[in-house]
């Protein structure tokens, strides 16, 4: 515990001393023993008139703000409201996937547009296994399937898909109009 607590602490006050000048670039004094009479450095000029002193060293300068001309406000008497700023639209940005299986398959039509069915069906079986209770995860694969002529195993991934569809929604009757399709 000691041997452990011991570098930290020595590493603190290291760290607590490099500090001590405040970070405003005043140099550390050196002590010269060589015997000969010590240079002095050339002293800074002093700041110039026009510019005010800062009274709080910690308080950073913004450029284009902090050197405009302080504002005359007479009371009584409102100030001009500025001028609108013509506001543009954003960008629109595509959504991000809100799961894993539905980036998944973002990735699925990324590979069907580049015509790989290999990838794009290596990727909805990786989305199968992630959800496999997705009927639309499953009719992907089966169309995927269906493409690459593989017609049986299309037919057989089509029928869980519908398994796991629920009997009145959409994506049950594109699977039927499938089936029927392949049949």
């Amino acid at each position: 515990m000691h041997t452990r607590l011991l570098p930290v602490l020595c590493f603190s006050l290291l760290s607590a001393c490099a500090g001590l000048d405040g970070g405003r670039g005043i140099p550390a004094p050196v002590e010269d023993r060589t015997g000969q009479p010590a240079q002095s450095l050339p002293a800074s000029p002093p700041p110039p008139a026009s510019v005010p002193a800062r009274t709080n060293p910690a308080r950073t300068v913004v450029p284009g703000i902090d050197d405009l001309p302080p504002r005359n406000v007479t009371p009584g008497i409102p100030s001009p409201a500025p001028a609108p700023v013509p506001v543009t639209p954003a960008p629109t940005v595509p959504a991000m996937p809100s799961t894993p299986s539905e980036a998944l398959l973002l990735e699925v039509d990324a590979a069907l547009a580049n015509g790989d069915l290999e990838r794009a069906a290596a990727v909805a079986e990786r989305a199968v296994r992630i959800a496999p209770r997705d009927a639309q995860l499953w009719y992907r694969l089966a169309s995927i399937r269906a493409q690459q002529g593989r017609t049986d195993e299309a037919v057989g991934i089509a029928r869980r898909a519908l398994s796991f569809a629920a009997p009145d929604s959409a994506v049950a009757q594109e699977i039927s109009v499938f089936l029927r399709a392949l049949e």
